[in-house]
């Protein structure tokens, strides 16, 4: 049995957008859940989602890109993010100003939660995100402390423009 997934954009006005019933963003057979969209500006939309691809333990991230017309650009059953051995869920996503979605996810391989991430295009080219290095204040301060400075001695947290040595 193929189990067509649709969606469709809804305009500010609240008119459908796209014609008939949507677009079609997988026609795999399977139980989908955890869909999760974000737009690439007026170009087109994300959708990831978890696919179970084969048993509890065999949920995996999916994705496909919809251009603003409802056209289907990537494969019809979706591209596969990741599909690794164990669980994949709970996929969410946010644009990125340079034309690219990042999608986030939890991860149980290895028998632990992780949360894995990657970057993907409209084309459908997947990359890795790109670690932006120490996120550090441009001016020192002194953070507040808790509870109060005037009871037992309390440690006061310093945060300094470059790291220590």
């Amino acid at each position: 049995m193929v189990t067509e997934e649709w969606i469709q954009h809804i305009s500010v006005e609240g008119e459908l957008s796209w014609q008939g019933e949507g677009a079609p963003y997988t026609l795999r057979p399977s139980v989908f859940s955890n869909s999760s969209q974000t737009r690439n500006g007026s170009k087109g939309i994300w959708n990831f989602w978890s696919q179970d691809t084969g048993g509890f333990s065999s949920l995996d991230i999916y994705g496909q890109y919809i251009d603003s017309s409802g056209n289907v650009k990537w494969e019809s059953n979706g591209k596969p993010i990741c599909i690794v051995e164990h669980l994949q869920d709970w996929a969410k996503a946010a644009s990125v100003n340079d034309g690219t979605a990042i999608v986030v996810w939890m991860d149980y391989r290895n028998n632990r939660t992780n949360v894995f991430a990657a970057k993907v295009d409209a084309e459908g080219i997947i990359t890795r995100v790109e670690d932006q290095g120490e996120m550090l204040p441009s001016t020192p301060y002194l953070e507040q402390n808790y509870p109060n400075p005037l009871t037992h001695p309390q440690p006061l947290n310093m945060i300094l423009q470059k790291q220590g040595k």
